[in-house]
């Protein structure tokens, strides 16, 4: 019983997805339209930089990066500054959620090599999602929505950058002061006993060349299916004990949603509903369902 009570505690996301697409399956009879439900690409690029990123920690990148981090900087402000731009930035041309994945991991190994830094922690790791999503929104290739909005109306760069410029500007201005009022300006030390271990330039390399092919196939210039081949290829030759750290309860969460919005969205009466909600209300509906439904 302590051992679901636990793993409920754990996977409380994955658990609510797993139920709501099992109701939705009593209303949707389940059927070989099941499968077109499923963004199979999101799964597999999802898939592979999970691998990739687990690569990179292998041969001590993060490691690396943190402890030249902490040589350079000694203000806990400042680093958690510094990562919150590094996502700010990076998601204009690496996505949002390839941003996150990757600087995520590297965030908590940087604040786990300080002391007294837990709510700090907290604090930058809510900050950089903000960002990875104000700056994502700058590119037409930062985030899904963006790449709908500028192939749907035909936009030119100067007119998509144009547009989305100020509240890109505002929204840096407000992520800098935030950072400053809500992370403390503690000096930044090691932990007693903390160590980096040392860094395999062949692997890096090997899993570097990976990351420019998740980003071609994020890009859409890479096919998926090819993308996830080659990482299988590459993982299982080079170190087959990495699929161990890919996050299956992720992926199996997406795949539960995926059937849960796929059965609410063929009901007739729901997407009527949905239909007459957003009609003329567009921007109140976008902010209220994304709280539910992801962005």
């Amino acid at each position: 019983m302590q051992t679901l009570v636990q793993f409920l505690r754990s996977q409380t996301v994955l658990v609510v997805s797993a139920v709501l697409a099992l109701v939705s399956c009593f209303l949707v009879p389940p059927s070989l339209s099941y499968v077109s439900y499923v963004d199979w690409r999101v799964l597999g690029l999802l898939f592979s930089l999970m691998a990739v990123v687990a690569g990179l920690r292998t041969a001590g990148t993060f490691r690396v990066l943190t402890e030249f981090l902490l040589r350079k900087v000694n203000s806990m402000r400042v680093i958690a500054l510094l990562l919150v731009l590094l996502c700010f930035g990076f998601s204009m041309f690496l996505t949002n959620d390839v941003t996150l994945i990757t600087l995520v991991p590297f965030t908590l190994l940087v604040f786990r090599q300080m002391t007294g830094s837990e709510k700090a922690l907290v604090h930058t790791l809510v900050l950089e999602t903000l960002a990875a999503n104000l700056g994502s929104m700058l590119t037409p290739i930062g985030n899904p929505q963006n790449l709908y909005l500028y192939s749907q109306y035909d936009l030119s760069l100067g007119t998509f950058f144009r547009t989305m410029a100020p509240y890109t500007a505002l929204s840096l201005v407000l992520l800098v002061v935030l950072t400053l009022v809500l992370v403390p300006g503690g000096a930044a030390s090691l932990s007693e006993g903390s160590t980096f271990h040392s860094f395999h330039r062949k692997t890096f390399f090997v899993y570097a060349a990976l990351f420019l092919l998740c980003l071609l196939s994020v890009a859409r210039v890479l096919d998926w299916r090819v993308l996830l081949v080659a990482v299988l290829a590459v993982v299982v030759i080079e170190n087959y004990r990495l699929l161990r750290m890919v996050d299956y309860s992720l992926l199996l969460t997406f795949v539960f949603f995926f059937v849960f919005i796929g059965n609410v969205g063929s009901l007739p009466d729901v997407r009527e509903f949905l239909e007459n909600a957003v009609r003329g209300r567009e921007v109140e509906t976008g902010i209220l369902a994304s709280q539910v439904i992801s962005n």
